[in-house]
């Protein structure tokens, strides 16, 4: 072990660290903007400077390795006026609208590090340079303005999405911009909506789509009932908005989300876990119809950046996918001809009915697109992130943590599992089970793996064997279809998640700076929370109540004619 010297300490260093780790390690925060370990180590932004024995220049720590003997100062008065002056020139080409920021809620590193450094507000001015324009989207939204260059949403796009989106522009090497294809919108980009480049953003030049102010107007519209859809791993990551430890106190988060909505003034809060208990159920007749065929492998489609993956990248494999909406889709429809109570009138007026709005809150920023394809028109009126929803609640000037708990609890059946990764393939097979009247030899634990983005299993439905898989995040879709063309084995069932460890790590969760300095497998921490306290039951009364009032039998024309979807190739541009 390499002994160093850390601000006059001695030091044993990690063979093979990098300084910035072993700064880390003695508990020294050193600001980054452009490093992501593991993915984005380019030594780019500069913040990260440090002075170093027997070296003229500044050292970027995150991509220098430790070296025996080593004298190392990470804030001597020539590192702070460096990174001081990197701020400021940051400063002079950045739009401070800071008070209507997404990232304003505390979130942004950079503007934590203005104030670190006693950066003078009079680089706050109209910024210099960049594209002035808003790059749109039907889920994602980027500021050319505010962008630092930190690269880090190219390097997540190609290497972990592998959508290959971003591009990093310096044909005016004095002016250079990071964006897609310059003059076309994220959805014509060849974007999957996925949202991991507003997970990994320092700033707030990329966002999710904002939904918040349309949501606001229905709640204050009289006229209008609104219904919130909790979609099941929301309350995996919301607590963290509010200081909660990460996979902690899920519980706790889960009683006091109810409360929270209806204090904002929604009239209603459903549970999409319910519906994705239908889902499976009907999933499992699909996949059954499909084998019956002899059309393998079957895949999943309730994942909408995953969807968008398939009909830009691998249109030949459409017709592999199940049909069906996903559940919060389905779900609305479910309760579309729920009875809306009518509005409070004057004596002597006439009673009107209100109109129905209906609010998915998600992890997903690829629902916002999805709600938006002309398949799925006027079902689902607004998709609210989890990190939206978060800002909603502080901005109404509630105290989360103070709320009283109230509503009922989702239920924990096999529906509320979709968001993890395998729960959609687990809960399938148990329904497939069912149908066919045999015995599932498998557990959530058989497909619930986080060391690889690809899972293989050899389940037993009663006497018959099948190979299936679960498959998250973009590197692992392109790596699967590699492995269909190759043609070596033959897969039964397929679960696809546009992102590493499912919805329950979403484009649209909190986000997590730690993920990225220290390569924190989120996913795991999360889910090991969520589960903690889980005691699964197999039967839903909802699900029994549907279909004995509405849609009879699994996979009935009634179902289809409500649940069937269809996709089709989708077309983008490279610039």
């Amino acid at each position: 072990m390499p002994k160093i010297t850390i601000n006059g300490l001695p030091v044993q260093a990690k063979r093979g660290s990098s300084i910035l780790e072993a700064v880390y390690e003695e508990g020294i925060q050193l600001p980054t903007l452009c490093f992501m370990k593991g993915v984005n180590e380019i030594g780019y932004c500069r913040m990260c400077v440090v002075e170093v024995n027997n070296n003229k220049d500044l050292i970027a720590s995150c991509v220098t390795p430790v070296k025996r003997g080593m004298e190392i100062q990470t804030h001597s008065p020539r590192v702070r006026d460096s990174r001081t002056s990197t701020l400021s020139i940051l400063a002079t080409r950045h739009k401070f609208n800071c008070w209507s920021c997404a990232r304003g809620d505390g979130s942004c590193d950079f503007y934590e590090y203005l104030k670190d450094y006693h950066v003078s507000d009079d680089m706050f001015k109209e910024p210099k340079g960049r594209f002035a324009f808003v790059v749109d989207g039907a889920a994602i939204n980027m500021d050319e303005h505010k962008c630092v260059l930190c690269r880090r949403c190219v390097s997540t796009c190609n290497e972990i999405v592998t959508a290959k989106v971003f591009k990093y522009r310096d044909d005016n090497p004095e002016d250079p911009i990071v964006s897609p294809a310059p003059g076309l919108s994220f959805d014509e980009a060849g974007c999957i909506s996925c949202g991991a480049c507003t997970i990994v953003c320092p700033v707030g030049a990329l966002i999710e789509t904002d939904h918040i102010v349309q949501v606001e107007r229905a709640i204050r519209d009289e006229n209008t009932y609104v219904v919130a859809q909790l979609e099941p791993t929301v309350k995996a990551a919301l607590g963290e908005t509010f200081g909660y430890p990460i996979g902690e106190q899920v519980d706790v988060v889960e009683g006091k989300i109810h409360t929270a909505l209806m204090e904002m003034g929604f009239d209603e809060v459903q549970h999409v876990a319910d519906a994705a208990d239908v889902h499976a159920l009907e999933q499992a007749k699909a996949f059954l119809a499909a084998k019956e065929f002899g059309h393998k492998p079957f895949f999943t489609s309730s994942n909408a950046g995953w969807i968008r993956y398939v009909e830009m990248y691998e249109p030949d494999y459409l017709d592999h996918l199940s049909p069906l909406k996903s559940p919060h889709l389905m779900n609305a429809i479910l309760h579309q001809d729920d009875t809306v109570p009518n509005k409070v009138v004057k004596e002597g007026e006439d009673l009107a009915p209100k109109n129905r709005y209906v609010v998915t809150i998600s992890p997903s920023t690829a629902a916002k697109y999805e709600i938006g394809r002309s398949e799925h028109a006027n079902i689902v009126q607004a998709v609210l992130t989890t990190r939206e929803f978060g800002r909603m609640i502080i901005k109404s000037d509630m105290r989360f943590k103070r709320l009283e708990p109230s509503g009922a609890a989702q239920p924990q059946t096999a529906g509320s599992l979709y968001g993890l990764v395998g729960g959609e393939l687990y809960a399938t097979l148990q329904q497939v089970a069912r149908l066919k009247g045999v015995t599932l030899n498998a557990q959530l634990s058989t497909f619930h793996q986080f060391d690889d983005g690809i899972t293989e299993a050899t389940v037993k439905l009663g006497k018959e064997q099948l190979l299936v898989a679960v498959v998250h995040g973009g590197k692992a879709m392109a790596e699967m279809f590699k492995r269909l063309r190759a043609g070596k084995k033959t897969y039964d069932f397929i679960e696809f998640n546009d992102t590493f460890g499912g919805l329950i790590t979403g484009g649209g969760q909190p986000i997590v700076s730690e993920e990225f300095l220290f390569g924190w497998n989120l996913a795991r921490m999360r889910t090991t929370g969520y589960l903690k306290d889980y005691k699964m039951v197999l039967d839903n009364p909802f699900v029994d109540s549907t279909y004995q009032t509405t849609l009879q039998e699994p996979g009935s024309p009634i179902a289809r004619k409500m649940f069937a979807t269809s996709f089709s190739k989708k077309t983008y541009t490279r610039k």
